[in-house]
């Protein structure tokens, strides 16, 4: 059988088993505002796989046993259609389209390919019952670590569960500043950035850990900054700048040091 022969087998077996999954997984995607960086950071890395693909010699970073990748992809596969558990079956499905891709392709567009696939496993939605719970618990950190820092810094506030009250003014801790959206774009950066730098081994580990704290930290100084917004500028301004605008404050910040971290380490090696 050729190669052609067999990829086209294993497409078709790939789609029967996976694509109801995957179908749903767009659609999330799309629909739900905590994943909205997965589309185009997606994009981004199908860019970055045809352009090294196109070179004359391309360039992978690393590869990962296919045998030992299906091994894995098989048995969460069952479980996830047994359990009817979508986050299962969308990671078996990654793991089994990057065991096809270093199984199929040839060692150096294997290289190039299979971290790609593999960075997809940072976008895909958490379960429902993880992400509201970590949520609810990182809302509660949020409104008691930016109440403490507002009071210390002298602004007098009144915390109710999730919501500080300052003079004139009321910060709500929503769903979406709590830090877990922060957190879901910058790790899902990090690996996006960690393939393009040819990050590999712990400094891939690395690099993808920093994303956490990162994103706290920003997550803490968009809140901080909307109460002292507030009392210097007026609650509309503070609304407007530094609390919509702090999901992107988040994205630039985590992109810029991210990739100084990255592209600093792959000097040094």
């Amino acid at each position: 059988m050729t190669v052609l022969a067999a990829s086209g087998v294993v497409l078709m077996a790939y789609l029967a088993a996976y694509f109801p999954a995957l179908r749903l997984w767009v659609g999330d995607t799309l629909r739900d505002p905590n994943y909205g960086h997965a589309v185009p950071l997606s994009l981004g890395l199908l860019a970055l796989g045809l352009w090294r693909s196109r070179q004359s010699s391309p360039r992978g970073t690393w590869m990962v046993s296919g045998g030992a990748l299906l091994a894995l992809a098989m048995p969460l596969g069952v479980l996830g259609i047994l359990g009817s558990e979508a986050f299962t079956l969308r990671v078996s499905g990654i793991l089994a389209a990057a065991a096809a891709v270093s199984m199929l392709a040839s060692p150096r567009r294997a290289g190039v390919w299979q971290p790609i696939v593999l960075a997809h496993l940072f976008l895909v939605p958490w379960p429902y019952v993880v992400f509201y719970a970590t949520t609810a618990r990182l809302q509660r950190i949020s409104s008691a670590v930016a109440g403490e820092a507002l009071s210390v810094s002298g602004i007098p506030l009144v915390r109710e569960g999730n919501m500080l009250r300052l003079p004139g003014y009321q910060l709500e801790v929503v769903e979406a500043c709590s830090g877990l959206r922060g957190i879901l774009t910058l790790t899902a950066l990090a690996a996006c950035i960690a393939v393009f730098a040819g990050a590999k081994g712990m400094r891939l580990v690395w690099l993808v850990a920093l994303a956490l704290p990162l994103a706290l930290l920003a997550n803490f100084l968009r809140l901080v900054g909307t109460g002292f917004a507030a009392q210097l500028v007026g609650p509309e301004t503070a609304d407007r700048v530094f609390h919509i605008a702090g999901g992107m404050g988040t994205f630039a910040l985590g992109t810029i040091v991210l990739s100084s971290v990255a592209f600093a380490g792959r000097r040094q090696s």
